[in-house]
């Protein structure tokens, strides 16, 4: 699907065309309210077959993908999958380092999830969905900023269950500048947190599994402790002044435990991609971890916009700057 490019993406297709008649392009010109979800939902039945594998332009993968994944499937009661996810420009620089640390992080937390049968989460690019599910749950949600979070939550609440396959990469170019980045974790923010608004009321209902309940609510308050967190300093600075001694608020500590847990699921995932000397452990781990003090700024600020303004941010496309490096091989 060539979805409104301004560069030569469809004449690269067509010219593709001629060697792959297998190949089918699906232009879409520009529209006023541009989503990934209204592409997805564009298509779904222009294809025929039993399940949607969804890669954005930048998505680099190995020859076998497929053949691997196809397996995960095969359980009725899966409905989707994610691939572990890593930066394929990561010795650009170290803010596209640290964006493959956090992939790394992440992956540590999806496998556990996936281990508990918890809420795991798709995330765009490397997902795959079987047409029955999407089906199933009404189709894409073109008013999410955040595709692959509204469509996970929607599959566990109609007790589909997603899987997360830590041994199959899709590698993905990281954004190369400051700017960049704040753009896109301000959409992943607002998306987020709209899902936990859309949904999170849901996943108590008594025919919900346990396992999910406690899932999803545990990263409904991961996502919100930054605010807290800046609340606690408020009180623990007006208390210190008031009583002319330290005071330090509770959710002070339960942050720095928060934080320590964090470290060492990125130790883990790190020690897991293949990192073993030390040294280098250490500042990788280091390196992510002040690298994630990012969404202490952005999801206040998003929160507050939501808190004041119910119109949402416009949908815009990451920027990509043809990143070609290699499929990682699980060492670093």
């Amino acid at each position: 699907v060539d979805d409104a490019s301004t560069d030569k993406t469809l004449e690269i297709l067509k010219e593709l065309q001629k060697d792959y008649p297998n190949l089918r392009v699906h232009h879409r010109d520009q529209v006023p309210h541009p989503s990934k979800a209204a592409v997805l939902n564009d298509i779904i039945d222009k294809c025929k077959g039993e399940i949607q594998a969804i890669f954005d332009a930048d998505a680099r993968i190995a020859p076998d993908f497929l053949e691997r994944v196809i397996p995960y499937l095969y359980d009725p009661k899966v409905g989707g999958l994610q691939a572990q996810k890593r930066i394929s420009n990561a010795d650009y620089s170290e803010l596209t380092a640290a964006q493959d640390d956090e992939m790394i992080m992440l992956m540590a937390l999806s496998e556990n999830q996936d281990l508990a049968e918890g809420a795991v989460d798709m995330r765009g690019n490397g997902m795959i969905v079987k047409r029955a599910a999407v089906k199933d749950v009404g189709g894409w949600n073109e008013n999410a900023l955040t595709e692959d979070l509204d469509m996970s939550a929607r599959l566990h609440l109609n007790k589909w269950d997603i899987r997360y396959c830590p041994d199959i990469f899709v590698m993905e170019e990281g954004v190369i500048s400051i700017k960049a980045l704040y753009k896109q974790r301000k959409r992943w923010a607002e998306g987020g947190i709209r899902r936990y608004l859309d949904y999170l009321p849901q996943f108590f209902e008594p025919n919900t599994p346990p396992i999910k309940k406690l899932d999803m609510f545990a990263f409904f308050l991961a996502f919100y402790f930054p605010i807290w967190f800046f609340i606690g300093i408020l009180f623990s600075v007006i208390g210190t002044i008031q009583s002319g001694e330290p005071k330090i608020a509770v959710v002070v500590y339960f942050f720095i435990l928060i934080a320590f847990v964090m470290m060492i699921n990125i130790y883990i995932g790190l020690n897991k991609a293949g990192v073993k000397k030390k040294r280098r452990l250490f500042y990788r781990t280091l390196r992510s971890s002040i690298f994630n003090i990012h969404w202490m700024i952005v999801i206040p600020v998003i929160s507050f916009k939501i808190l004041f303004s119910w119109k949402r941010t416009a949908w815009v496309k990451t920027e990509h700057h043809g990143s070609t490096d290699e499929h990682p091989t699980g060492t670093s």
